[in-house]
């Protein structure tokens, strides 16, 4: 069984059955695990809203747990001196890791940080952070096509990746500040890469947003099944054939 729990934002907690895996907290009031189960825990980049310090006091209670940070977070936004070296690590764009049972891949982000592939207990999952097809209509035509042009080079090398792998959840942002551009990088990544499970997040609590956008598009994507959040706390239960 795979459960997946909506925090806030862009961070959701994935169960499995010997691990949890954590993205992009910021904020917001977590499920309670069993403490023998290892808790993974990733934080693409630095920006505010995916990534507080608030994370390393979790080791109080869960004593099997890993840091995956990215590199561009810097030790002086927490006190390293803290955290127990063998249970951080810090992960840079096109990187891959063996953590645990964990085979994390990274890309790199058309914002700040990274993007997480990871395979974990025979599942394989994909969170975005701030890999997306950003336009901003106050833009320069240049910098709109420089966007388009980075993240479509990052899902081609995902999908090189794959090698027709199937992902079985993906977390892909949805931001309403992108006005009638706000489906191009959900849509484009649907596209070019198989998923069975897929969620929208970084929707700033504007989760109609996600019923417009399954509503507009979800016909062309026949094998994938949407979760569209309403509220913090939600949870699912990842379909078994996902």
């Amino acid at each position: 069984m795979v459960k997946i729990t909506y925090i806030s934002h862009s961070c959701f907690a994935v169960e499995l059955e010997h691990s949890v895996l954590v993205f992009d907290y910021y904020q917001g009031e977590l499920p309670l695990w069993d403490p023998e189960k290892t808790i993974y825990v990733f934080a693409s980049h630095r920006h505010y809203d995916h990534f507080s310090k608030e994370i390393f006091r979790w080791t109080e209670q869960y004593p099997k747990i890993q840091y995956i940070l990215s590199d561009d977070i810097s030790e002086a936004s927490y006190d390293a001196s803290e955290i127990c070296r063998s249970d951080l690590t810090r992960i840079a764009p096109n990187q891959t890791e063996t953590i645990g049972n964990c085979v994390i891949e990274t890309f790199r982000s058309t914002d700040e940080g990274v993007a997480f592939l990871v395979s974990c207990e025979g599942k394989l999952f994909y969170h975005a952070g701030d890999l997306n097809w950003w336009h901003w209509e106050e833009e320069s035509t240049l910098y709109n096509e420089t966007m388009k042009e980075r993240y479509q080079s990052e899902i081609g090398k995902l999908k090189e990746a794959l090698s027709g792998k199937t992902i079985d959840a993906a977390f892909l942002v949805l931001d309403p500040r992108q006005e009638d551009a706000y489906a191009l990088g959900m849509e484009h990544f649907l596209l070019e890469i198989p998923v069975q499970f897929a969620v929208p997040m970084h929707l700033w609590e504007e989760y109609a947003l996600a019923k417009q956008y399954v509503e507009t598009y979800g016909q062309t994507h026949e094998k994938t099944r949407f979760w569209c959040v309403s509220g913090k706390g939600e949870e699912v239960i990842l379909p078994e054939e996902a």
